[in-house]
């Protein structure tokens, strides 16, 4: 969905169901993680904040469903295309 303009995403099949993977449309600095692993999720709900360029970007949920993993911390660097967070939808 929207994240000032593009989410990326990615939909796979696992032995659970489906999956959605959040990827990083930039690089940036991960500046806050507003979910855990085992929240429930709506579409549209913050996930996390970048920060590129001194400018923070909230990164949205692009489906609702339950966040499965998060693989980034607060303050690692990201690349673009890196996977964020998994969700199980």
């Amino acid at each position: 969905m929207a994240l000032n303009g593009r989410v990326s995403m990615m939909k796979t099949i696992s032995e659970v169901g489906y999956m959605t993977d959040v990827l990083a449309e930039w690089p940036g600095r991960v500046a806050e993680v507003h979910v855990n692993v085992g929240d429930t999720v709506e579409s549209d709900q913050e996930l996390l904040t970048l920060e590129s360029m001194k400018m923070l970007t909230p990164i949205t949920s692009p489906a609702s469903g339950l966040v499965d993993e998060i693989l980034v911390s607060v303050d690692e660097y990201v690349e673009t295309g890196q996977l964020l967070l998994r969700l199980s939808i």
